[in-house]
């Protein structure tokens, strides 16, 4: 009744009983999996294609590992006793997948650590993507399953949209094991937490049923505890002895609570929890006609506002209902912490005055340097110092060559590198929440909708096209070369069993200055016939290249919708439009920029999807360009109708 996570298992119809009897098969076991996601389209073994054969495997490698799992379940725990009253340490058995949680009240924390010897296994086999623990917090011993607090949530976890649970993933620990690491201020520690495990793979495709489930024997939740009655007793009593007026030096009572910050935070959360409620009252009902909205120049912030002003009304009496804006990050944090958002003031309540919407940009990329770039504005001046102290390597994106670009931070770095003791991610954080802080009063009647950046141009994609180095209409470069991008690499072919790959690239054949510029026709990797891309280390390269971009969009659109869902705000990303080389088998323009969609891989279904994930929509570039009048293979009435499908 309280199960988290509910999925039914259908046999989808595709006109062969072979996928009907794998799925029935699944579903007798304790692994839930989709043999349709692999086997689509078979006819016969005699006629399968390389693509369709890998997909066999893979569905086969799933049943195989499936059948090693047992159905036996079970929870276990020791509470805390006398003689160890600050530790719990509790058991969950799910066929093979052992999990061990132990809870440590360390003075006024709580530290919560779930460790997995058979998911460290599962980590290490090249057969399976990520470990997630899909969990949720009961606050009230109410059996009302909540989303756990903010302070809770360890690094890389992902916000549900419209969903009380978080997905966590487990990481390697120096002992092998698969683990999570959760610490909380013992007065927000939950009486209990409730938690699923599933493991994924990236070839078995999107769909939940398509993945990995261990649960409890009655096909539910496991229910743990994380803050028993002993320790709450013990934590109440602290706090209550604390919340008393005592003596100072000089006899002067002063009164123990929070201290000054967490007072303020405090008191910052009431008032944002108030502005959210009273945002939501002003949600328009949906529209049923297509909105027009024109995007500002790029300088708009350098306008006068009375030229401004004349010009946007133009516009509104012409029928124009909004317009859209970038909000850089270079030009509103010119010092850490320290946010200008003086001008996008005045244009919110100039627009409000006018009755017109504004759309809003989180512009984290430097402006110009990319196609009708005519304006410069870079990224803030101490990211900038922060990266000629420490390398650029180890911030900014960078090729085979060594050219490390400053367009945007490098994706890979989200969570590793700090700038101003934050890591880049936690910027993006603490920007949006300032700026939704700032303009909350105006959401849903004049700003609408907001835009995350993630990438240059403000696309999903990595920056393999920059005009100092690329002509039109060359396949561009990777940009894998940053000291965070190699190590994840290094990584990843160990995990596969590949270390003889670690050094080998895709690129190495080119010589210096030519990577971006290369015909695919006379590219050992990207040529249709004998390309390197067909084999196993090619594809091997290519969906690690594409889960490294997919992934930073997984965390910055996560921290997105942390900040403006509440507000029930429309939230969206773009993705852009790369329609040069698209009909090159290899499809070298968009592998070089993060979109796999070659070899039967279709990027942009798999970017939708984790869009979805976090109900943000997909911006598509390039609608506005003539199919016709592009050269080198471009197809942009394929990529339009195929994005149109959507619609």
């Amino acid at each position: 009744r309280h199960c988290l996570h509910s999925s039914t298992m259908g046999c989808r119809r595709r006109g062969n009983a072979l996928v009907v009897l794998l799925a029935s098969v699944s579903c007798s076991q304790s692994m839930w999996v989709a043999p349709w996601q692999f086997l689509g389209g078979l006819t016969s073994k005699n006629s399968c294609s390389e693509e369709h054969q890998n997909k066999l495997d893979l569905a086969s490698n799933a049943i195989s590992m499936s059948s090693k799992i047992s159905h036996s379940y079970g929870v276990s725990g020791i509470t805390p006793t006398a003689a160890d009253p600050t530790h719990l340490k509790q058991f969950v058995q799910s066929g093979q997948m052992d999990l061990t949680m132990l809870t440590t009240l360390l003075g006024n924390t709580i530290e919560v650590s779930i460790t997995s010897n058979f998911g460290g296994q599962l980590l290490q086999d090249s057969k399976f993507g990520a470990l997630i623990l899909h969990w949720a917090v009961d606050t009230e011993e109410n059996e009302e399953w909540k989303r756990p607090p903010k302070e809770m949530l360890p690094a890389g976890t992902l916000y549900r949209y419209k969903k009380s649970s978080v997905h966590t993933p487990f990481k390697l620990n120096l002992e092998g094991q698969a683990s999570v690491r959760i610490s909380v201020p013992a007065h927000l520690a939950p009486p209990k937490m409730r938690f699923i495990v599933f493991a994924t793979n990236p070839g078995w495709g999107g769909d939940e049923a398509a993945q990995l489930w261990f649960r409890s024997s009655s096909d539910g939740d496991f229910e743990v505890c994380v803050c028993p009655e002993e320790w709450r007793a013990k934590i109440d009593s602290g706090r209550g002895a604390a919340a008393h007026s005592v003596a100072g030096h000089h006899g002067t009572p002063h009164r123990l609570g929070r201290s000054h910050s967490a007072e303020m935070r405090h008191l910052a959360q009431v008032q944002r929890e108030k502005k959210i409620e009273e945002a939501l009252v002003r949600m328009p009902q949906a529209h049923m006609n297509v909105k027009v909205s024109v995007m500002l120049p790029l300088d708009v912030h350098k306008w006068p506002m009375e030229v401004l002003e004349r010009k946007i009304r133009s516009l509104h009496e012409a029928g124009v209902e909004g317009v859209m804006c970038d909000v850089w990050w270079g030009l509103v944090e010119e010092e850490p912490r320290q946010y200008d958002f003086s001008f996008y003031l005045e244009l919110v309540n100039m627009l409000q005055k006018m009755g017109m919407e504004l759309e809003v940009v989180m512009s984290f990329h430097k402006c110009g340097g990319n196609v009708g770039d005519d304006v410069h504005i870079p990224l803030p001046p101490w990211v900038l110092d922060v990266a000629a102290q420490i390398g650029n390597n180890k911030v900014f994106y960078t090729d085979r060559d060594g050219f490390s670009n400053d367009e945007y931070v490098s994706g890979a770095a989200d969570e590793q590198i700090e700038l101003d003791g934050r890591t880049p991610l936690q910027i993006y954080r603490d920007f949006m929440d300032t700026f939704a802080d700032t303009f909350c009063d105006y959401f849903h009647t004049v700003i609408t909708k907001v835009q995350v950046g993630m990438g240059p141009a403000g696309e999903l994609r990595f920056p393999s096209f920059p005009l100092s180095h690329w002509c039109y209409p060359g396949p561009g470069a990777f940009q894998a070369y940053d000291l965070h991008m190699q190590a994840s690499w290094s990584n990843h072919c160990k995990r596969l069993g590949r270390s003889e790959w670690i050094a080998r690239r895709p690129d190495s054949h080119t010589g210096r200055g030519h990577t971006y510029n290369t015909p695919p026709s006379q590219s050992e990797f990207f040529r249709a016939a004998g390309g390197d891309w067909r084999s196993p280390f090619g594809r091997a390269w290519l969906r690690w290249y594409a889960e490294q971009l997919r992934e930073h969009g997984d965390r910055v659109l996560a921290a997105a919708a942390s900040v403006f869902s509440p507000y029930k705000l429309a939230l969206s990303g773009k993705v852009a439009g790369l329609h040069w080389l698209y009909r090159y088998p290899s499809h070298p323009a968009e592998s070089c920029a993060g979109y796999v969609n070659g070899g039967g891989n279709d990027a942009y279904l798999e970017l939708a999807a984790m869009f979805r994930r976090h109900g943000a929509g997909l911006d598509f570039t390039c609608f506005e360009i003539q199919a016709d009048v592009r050269p080198s293979l471009s197809t942009l009435a394929i990529l339009s109708f195929y994005f149109s499908g959507w619609c």
